[in-house]
């Protein structure tokens, strides 16, 4: 059976970092403390890959979400760092697929924390 709604349709799921298992997902997470942030829950919203460092959005337990370039060398800082609020966030990219992933792992993210 198909989903009934669109939101129904994006599974969050594989957007959630998981360090234990992922040395990127740790490295990632790592990223995000060196920048003064800390969180239980962190899904990984976009990666825009490039030819010497790659971009990424990171929602952190569905309060922050921090945009940052990160170099691929090993030991490298996060660059060109952007913080915004969820609802700041949710503002900038306005609707359509990203808004949508970003409400489910909002979602998701609140019910972890919560439990």
């Amino acid at each position: 059976m198909s989903a009934k709604y669109l939101r129904d349709r994006y599974d969050v799921e594989p957007l959630r970092l998981k360090p234990d298992e992922s040395a990127r997902d740790l490295t990632l997470i790592e990223a995000v403390s060196s920048l003064g942030l800390s969180g239980t829950v962190f899904h990984l919203m976009r990666d825009i890959p490039d030819q010497y460092d790659d971009e990424y959005v990171v929602l952190i337990d569905a309060k922050i979400v921090v945009q940052f370039e990160m170099q691929r060398a090993a030991g490298a800082s996060p660059e060109d760092v952007k913080i915004w609020f969820l609802a700041e966030y949710r503002r900038e990219i306005g609707q359509g697929r990203d808004r949508i992933l970003l409400d489910r792992a909002a979602e998701v993210a609140r019910s972890i924390v919560s439990s």
